[in-house]
């Protein structure tokens, strides 16, 4: 008897082992040489919109690719990206708005604004001309729009407070500081808001749990207040940068970004996430 508990131990540890290992994925969406990361899927997970550097142009622009045959293919550049640094892209969850961040000019009326949120608007197959979001972009450098199914627009914003990045939600009138995603000595930007399960995954550097570089948080919102965010631990975050969490169409996959370095490219990692939500959620 002991033996055979030993060995279901020993089977159980090997499981969640590999249930933990993290792997690349969609390499043949995302080259090890160029920077990449998924924005977003489509409803049945049959599309997915992606950030890919442009090797050539050394600038990140946004992709859209078809599922065939269990890979993903026929990728094709967006109509409204393919000029100036376009990331950070999310679907609106009824998935006829793309928003995304951007460089390009006019984003903003404020002076050395560089980085603001961009949308565009689907009809049918065509996506519109992007339009800046100038009733929050006129108040600093905006990034990483996460949209929510009750309409509101949570993203981060520098706000006039110097390097500290802080997170937002705005109502489609006015947008407030969401204090308690927001570490006052530590910069954050979301990832993604997942329904149904009232999480948001999001990224931060240097709060006092931090592992590496950047590491991967998660909060849960429970009776309309944020919790207070926890960081998801190994093995996705390590000594290194992790950031752009999401998850895969099927809720199997927690996908996400990891680089060594500021200049080195961001690679497109996954790791199963049932076991990491398990392991965070106390109820």
């Amino acid at each position: 008897m002991r033996l055979l508990l030993i060995a279901i131990l020993f089977v159980t540890a090997i499981t969640s082992q590999a249930q933990s290992k993290v792997t690349y994925y969609a390499p043949e969406l995302f080259p090890k040489e160029a920077s990449g990361a998924v924005c977003s899927f489509s409803k049945d997970g049959s599309k997915i919109y992606f950030v890919r550097e442009d090797t050539v142009k050394d600038k990140l622009f946004i992709y859209s690719a078809e599922r065939v045959k269990n890979k993903w293919a026929k990728a094709q550049l967006l109509s409204f990206s393919g000029e100036y640094n376009d990331m950070g892209g999310r679907l609106s969850p009824d998935g006829n708005s793309f928003y995304f961040t951007s460089d390009r000019p006019g984003g903003s009326a404020k002076e050395g604004d560089e980085w603001n949120i961009w949308v565009s608007h689907r009809d049918g197959d065509t996506w519109s001309q992007a339009e800046p979001l100038r009733e929050i972009n006129d108040k600093g450098s905006e990034c990483c729009p996460v949209p929510m199914e009750n309409g509101h627009l949570i993203f981060s914003s520098d706000r006039g407070k110097g390097a500290q990045w802080a997170i937002f939600d705005w109502d489609g009138e006015q947008d407030e500081l969401v204090s308690n995603l927001s570490e006052t000595s530590a910069w954050q930007w979301p990832s993604v808001f997942i329904p149904g399960e009232n999480i948001l995954l999001f990224n931060s550097m240097k709060r006092p749990d931090t592992k590496g570089k950047d590491d991967i948080y998660i909060s849960f919102l429970k009776n309309g207040e944020w919790t207070t965010p926890q960081n998801i631990g190994t093995p996705v975050n390590t000594e290194v940068y992790e950031d752009g969490a999401i998850l895969s169409p099927d809720k199997k996959l927690l996908i996400f970004n990891q680089h060594t370095t500021g200049a080195t490219p961001s690679q497109v990692m996954c790791v199963e996430w049932k076991p990491t939500l398990k392991r965070l959620n106390k109820g």
